[in-house]
């Protein structure tokens, strides 16, 4: 009788441990990491969260199908954390996925979406989220019911949003068109309240310590009808613009016939070094002498570009192509490599819980 009171309480215990994990997760499981956004191959259905730890150099591949048994979907673009809450864009998936940071378990899927690009939190009970490949708008999410409530026009092509205040910037990309403006909301009324005119093609935004909204602008490439060859491009640029006045300064970084468009955009821990892709690699623009760097800081073409708000130090994102995973690259500051591990496929962005923000794809 002994030996069967044992069995059974070693069985208790087991069925207690095991039910404790599967719905309460040990605590710290995601901590002190950062987010890897892997887009996965188009139309792949391999779209993957890895998640690294810095400290230890190690890498977690597939968080949200091993939390929730079930693919993401189809080409990760963004993530935006808020409020202790994951908003996962699938932009092929025409999906938003909400998830618990801390466990990365499912909450909530926002379906019914044309073309999502980006989520941004803008207060404890509303979200905008950009949608649209041509004729663009902003949908107002609420947090509680996460349904949509409205919408809020916008350019061609919508991509990042960036808040300023009570002031919301979105980058009109163009999309499959043109577009080169920015489009400005109040974050409280949900109104349009300017469109700024900047460079062709507004795909990141930033905000310095300054406050100004920092805006990479590609430049605007036409092709034959045949897309043999290209008829005509603009250079890419930097626009700074001062969302009090809208007034508007812009730098020229890349120049006609380098046919490179850049993607993107970070800002150092202090807001006072900005890092911007261009042909050659990644380059830091010193805000307070304002001059190009004749050469990259780092010569290495990145598929995503974040910097950490904590200590500055620089993730650039490089992919393998369709039949390898990408790679993450960890900088100093000052350009000095510290570490390389392998992440998941296209890998677009970082996102370090600490800054309870947006990655910009």
């Amino acid at each position: 009788m002994a030996m069967k009171k044992m069995r059974w309480v070693w069985v208790v215990m087991l069925l207690t441990i095991a039910a404790c994990t599967k719905e309460n997760p040990a605590p710290g499981k995601y901590e002190g990491g950062v987010w890897i956004l892997n887009e996965g191959v188009f139309n792949g259905n391999n779209a993957s969260v890895s998640f690294y730890e810095p400290g230890q150099g190690k890498v977690t591949g597939e968080v949200f199908l091993n939390e929730n048994l079930r693919p993401l979907g189809d080409v990760l673009q963004s993530m935006h954390i808020h409020r202790g809450k994951g908003y996962l864009v699938v932009n092929n998936s025409q999906k938003v996925e909400v998830v618990d940071i801390h466990t990365f378990r499912s909450l909530h899927t926002i379906t019914d979406l044309e073309y999502p690009r980006y989520f941004l939190g803008v207060d404890e009970n509303k979200g905008y989220l950009t949608d649209g490949n041509y004729q663009g708008r902003v949908y107002v999410v609420n947090l509680e019911t996460f349904g949509i409530t409205g919408q809020i026009p916008a350019g061609s092509g919508p991509e990042v949003l960036l808040r300023a205040g009570d002031k919301v910037f979105v980058a009109n990309s163009g999309g499959w068109g043109y577009d080169s403006t920015l489009t400005v909301i109040d974050a409280v009324t949900d109104e349009v309240l300017q469109t700024v005119e900047v460079g062709h093609q507004p795909v990141d935004l930033a905000l310095d310590a300054d406050g100004y909204v920092w805006a990479l602008c590609q430049g605007k490439v036409v092709w034959t009808a045949d897309f043999s060859a290209i008829e005509y491009e603009t250079p890419s640029r930097l626009v700074r613009v001062d969302p009090a006045t809208y007034e508007v300064m812009s730098l020229e970084i890349g120049s006609i016939g380098d046919y490179f468009n850049p993607k993107r955009l970070a800002l150092d821990a202090s807001g006072n070094i900005l890092y911007f892709e261009e042909a050659g690699g990644v380059y830091a623009l010193d805000l307070s002498t304002l001059e190009i760097p004749a050469g990259p800081l780092i010569p290495l073409q990145p598929y995503g570009l974040e910097v950490d708000p904590d200590n500055g130090e620089i993730y650039v994102l490089t992919s393998g192509g369709g039949d390898q995973p990408g790679s993450l690259h960890r900088y100093l500051p000052n350009g000095e490599q510290i570490q390389s591990v392998a992440v998941g496929f296209f890998p677009n962005g970082a996102v370090f819980p600490e800054e309870n923000g947006s990655v910009q794809e």
